[in-house]
């Protein structure tokens, strides 16, 4: 055999175990007669593609497709297949389950007994509806019987509760419960109270606010016009020229700036002054300097107050006296000789 035919072959079985699987993981056999139904569920939530079509707990297909009307959103329509050799009845019934709180959600075709004649066709519409979860695990009759073997203990639980017993810690429950149920009756009445003595402020409160109401509304043209005035003034501030007044305070800060650096300079050079006289104060009450010694020497003090002193009396006598100094004589004439006072005070000062 040629190259090609075994590939050809080859390629034809891969397209072939291709679709095969395809079909397969959809739920759909190609090697099986099946007949396709539809059924109306008000909702599928849970219900996927390939979800078990089941009979009496035996899957007999597979959910191949769910549709949602684009027209009408409710119902929507799942398309499903089951074996051909299953024959389903008209009146049968498709039930929307859910076998395990865990699984996923499956379709149970619901009827008495398999028909030979009458039978479902492929393309046929079959009724159905959705069962909660406790309706798919437990059937209507199951319920009963479960309910009526509880029943007995049940009534016992509900006896032994009625005894409200303090040893008994679901007695003791229902005593603090009984408890609670006062305390709470106690508070509403004391709310109920609460809410009485405080309607009459209540209403004063409301009749306030309705005063108020009524000033605003009757004041409602002054207020206009107030927010008119606001208005108005928020757009006389727009329309200012604010970068001419930015301008003008730049100017003024510069123009600071400028008087803080003179100002630094001043109080420089004040501080150098000060510095200086305190340096020439120092040194004035140093005994060390000249200047120093003039002030703080009381002898030389001393000396100059009694030579001022004399200085003064000298011009007082040549003042008094000047006789004494001055010798004047007129057309030749003999001065007079020099008479001491009585009251010299330069005598009477040295006695």
């Amino acid at each position: 055999m040629k190259k090609e035919v075994r590939l050809g072959i080859l390629a034809l079985i891969t397209i072939v175990a291709s679709i095969w699987g395809y079909t397969y993981i959809k739920g759909q056999n190609v090697f099986q007669n099946v007949n396709v139904f539809t059924s109306k569920f008000e909702e599928v939530n849970g219900l996927e593609i390939a979800a078990p079509i089941m009979v009496k707990g035996y899957k007999v297909g597979d959910v191949i497709d769910i549709q949602l009307n684009p027209d009408d959103a409710m119902p929507l329509s799942v398309t499903y297949n089951v074996e051909d050799r299953i024959r389903i009845p008209k009146d049968a019934k498709a039930q929307l389950i859910s076998p395990s709180i865990m699984g996923g959600r499956q379709i149970e075709l619901i009827f008495d007994a398999f028909c030979n004649t009458n039978c479902a066709e492929s393309g046929d519409l079959i009724q159905g509806n959705s069962v909660g979860l406790l309706g798919s695990m437990i059937s209507e009759n199951e319920i009963d019987s479960y309910i009526g073997k509880l029943s007995p203990t049940m009534d016992t639980v509900f006896n032994k509760l009625k005894e409200a017993d303090p040893n008994n810690p679901i007695g003791n429950t229902i005593l603090n419960l009984e408890e609670t149920m006062v305390n709470l009756n106690n508070m509403t009445k004391n709310i109920n109270r609460l809410l009485s003595n405080t309607e009459q402020n209540l209403s004063k409160t409301m009749s306030n606010l309705n005063d108020i109401s009524s000033n605003l509304a009757s004041n409602n043209e002054i207020i206009n016009s107030l927010l008119a005035n606001v208005q108005g003034l928020t757009n006389d501030l727009s329309k200012l020229e604010l970068s001419n007044t930015v301008d003008k305070s730049n100017q003024t800060l510069d123009s600071a700036n400028a008087a803080m650096v003179d100002a630094k300079t001043l109080i420089s050079d004040t501080k150098a002054t000060v510095q200086g006289l305190t340096t020439t104060i120092e040194k004035l009450n140093s005994d060390q300097s000249s200047m120093g010694k003039l002030l703080n020497e009381k002898e030389l003090y001393d000396n100059l107050n009694k030579t001022s002193e004399n200085l003064a009396f000298l011009l007082q006598d040549l003042r008094l006296n000047p006789k004494r100094y001055l010798s004047v004589s007129v057309f030749g004439k003999k001065q007079k000789d020099y008479e001491l006072p009585e009251n010299d005070p330069a005598y009477n000062d040295q006695n």
